[in-house]
């Protein structure tokens, strides 16, 4: 008998990194971006006043041309938003990302900053987490669902971040 795995409902994991975090990374797969987004739940992170960074993840797969023009829509939708290239696998623009979320907190006077992950499953949440962190805090690999609940996972002193299992929902 294999293991039960429990859902955690998307809704409860959505109302949770809006009530507790500050900052909330949307990760997208770099190669399908448009087709890895949740306008939705953006619109829902927009709703509660909530800082976007878009993190383009496995964005070394994907021409530099291209990147750039869809950080421009992206930045046309959501102009609040600050969009960063990042290749986990690589440990490519993690730093980049990690200055956005600092510099962010920092100039909302935000001591203890929460920062919410959210995504669909594969694109990359628990190796952004990994790659950040530089070591292995989340569970990764290339099987859907592999983060089986929500977890706090330390940034730095004054910065935690929270991995959730990746978000299922019908398209809009």
């Amino acid at each position: 008998m294999g293991k039960k795995i429990k859902r955690v409902p998307t809704k409860k994991i959505v109302d949770r990194i809006l009530e507790d975090c500050d900052v909330v990374l949307f990760v997208l797969d770099a190669r399908n971006p448009e087709g890895t987004r949740n306008r939705r739940l953006e619109e829902m992170i927009r709703e509660k006043d909530k800082k976007i960074i878009y993190v383009l993840n496995k964005a070394d797969l994907v021409p530099m041309e291209l990147l750039k023009k869809y950080k421009e829509k992206l930045r046309e939708e959501n102009p609040e938003s600050t969009v960063v290239f990042v290749s986990a696998k690589h440990r490519k623009g993690t730093k980049i990302l990690r200055d956005a979320i600092k510099r962010y907190l920092h100039s909302m006077g935000i001591e203890e900053g929460k920062v919410g992950i959210v995504g669909y499953p594969n694109v990359g949440k628990s190796s952004i987490i990994n790659s950040l962190t530089g070591r292995r805090s989340a569970t990764s690999g290339l099987v859907a669902g592999l983060t089986k609940g929500e977890q706090w996972i330390r940034l730095t002193k004054n910065i935690k971040l929270l991995d959730t299992p990746g978000i299922i929902e019908p398209k809009e």
